[in-house]
């Protein structure tokens, strides 16, 4: 989660391409992870933060992102994880 908000940290609001490249990388990233995931809660977790990456990535342009689900699932991905 921290590669993720330090990406988001450098977004540049003047170049929306940059930046849905960016959170389409963020996403890769998460997939990738759940991917070498031990614990299958843990690995869906992971994967559902990522969709939710990707679906914002590709709402840029259609008015404001939905958040509320980053917010829950990345919640969700750290007990997974934790547990």
């Amino acid at each position: 989660m921290d590669a993720a908000s330090n990406a988001l940290n450098g977004l540049n609001p003047g170049d929306p391409a940059s930046g849905k490249k960016m959170l389409q990388d963020i996403a890769a990233k998460m997939h990738d992870a759940a991917g070498k995931s031990k614990k299958p809660d843990a690995a869906s977790a992971i994967n559902k933060l990522g969709d939710d990456y990707a679906k914002i990535a590709n709402s840029l342009g259609s008015g404001t992102p939905d958040m509320s689900s980053l917010r829950t699932d990345a919640t969700a991905m750290g007990t997974a994880c934790a547990g």
